[in-house]
């Protein structure tokens, strides 16, 4: 490939900024399922496309097993401290999207209810007033 430590320094600075672009770009790329699930109308929607996207993901031949987020912290060597860092917070990151997703499908049931209950009273005034 004709890639030297002098050519990979030029174009990227370092070791670690070539590692954040793989990351970004294994975001945009293979595990952009996530972010795609996580805008669907209904919670069984997101859910559906969670699982489907990790199943695509670990299953398909050309992609290495694993989850690059999770499985790059591991194989990491002892100096890349702000790496593994990095990719703790992409992971929390990730759980804390998913939990504001599912608390607005939690926050929109209570709602539909609560409106439901109004309504149900209106019109049971309505019907007794006439």
């Amino acid at each position: 490939m004709g890639i030297n430590r002098p050519s990979l320094s030029a174009a990227f600075g370092n070791k670690e900024a070539l590692f954040g672009r793989a990351v970004e770009r294994y975001e945009r790329g293979a595990a952009s399922y996530a972010h795609k699930a996580l805008k669907k109308p209904r919670a069984s929607e997101v859910v559906e496309a969670l699982l489907e996207g990790v199943v695509a993901l670990l299953t398909k031949p050309r992609n290495p097993g694993g989850c690059l987020v999770v499985q790059g912290a591991l194989a990491c060597g002892e100096n890349a401290n702000r790496v593994r860092q990095e990719l703790a917070s992409r992971r929390a990151a990730g759980v804390a999207a998913i939990r504001r997703r599912f608390q607005r499908a939690i926050d929109e049931v209570i709602c539909r209810r609560v409106l439901t209950r109004r309504r149900s009273r209106v019109l049971s005034r309505q019907s007794r007033t006439g």
